[in-house]
């Protein structure tokens, strides 16, 4: 018969283990959730509006199959990302990967995106042990519908997962301590860091 290895080694708190290679996991991370978020119009659409509007997160988008789907495996990065991360990309920013995502709840009943975060750089390991990165935000493409202040999101397809100081949906973050992004591939004035250059600061984009 075969018999698997056992992969948890070591347990640091209710939701953190590490493995006997010592890669930190991070169980039942909370990705991202529905709900209303706000945006200028710039943001969206690039046109020099400072108007700001609302911008729906449906549940029916956020827990669509594809939705869940399109966000395993995706690598974990530090902070945002200057560009899209990809197989030309992958070792320049990836510190680890997220899987096993499904829909879930918080201890409050608020209906969310959970996955497990697994690290396998050992300064970002670090980094959560630390305190350092423990908020997550969620890159990813989407389409945007509706009229003049009435917007929301629709296929959203995951590009990774960012380990960050300051999300922007405050309940995504690893436990014991996503979110997101729209039409254009990365939140506006996020941080970033460059593994290649050392690099970091904040990145506007426009469509």
């Amino acid at each position: 018969d075969y018999l698997m290895k056992v992969l948890v080694s070591e347990k640091l708190s209710e939701h953190k283990y590490k493995t006997p290679e010592g890669y930190l996991i991070c169980t039942d991370a909370i990705l991202a959730r529905t709900g209303k978020q706000t945006y200028t119009k710039d943001e969206l659409f690039g046109d020099g509006d400072s108007t700001e509007v609302n911008v729906d997160r449906p549940y029916k988008e956020v827990f669509d199959a594809s939705t869940l789907a399109s966000f395993e495996n995706k690598p974990v990065t530090i902070e945002h990302p200057s560009e899209e991360v990809n197989v030309g990309n992958y070792k320049d920013y990836a510190v680890g990967y997220v899987r096993d995502v499904h829909q879930g709840k918080t201890s409050d009943g608020q209906d969310v995106i959970l996955g497990n975060i697994v690290i396998t750089d050992q300064q970002a390991i670090n980094d959560i042990e630390e305190g350092k990165h423990t908020n997550l935000s969620c890159g990813y493409d989407c389409d945007i519908l509706g009229d003049d202040g009435s917007y929301f999101q629709h296929k959203i397809r995951g590009n990774h997962v960012a380990l960050c100081e300051c999300p922007r949906a405050g309940i995504t973050k690893l436990q014991d301590a996503i979110d997101e992004m729209h039409k254009y591939k990365f939140e506006y004035n996020m941080p970033f860091y460059d593994r290649k250059t050392g690099e970091s600061g904040y990145d506007h984009r426009s469509k």
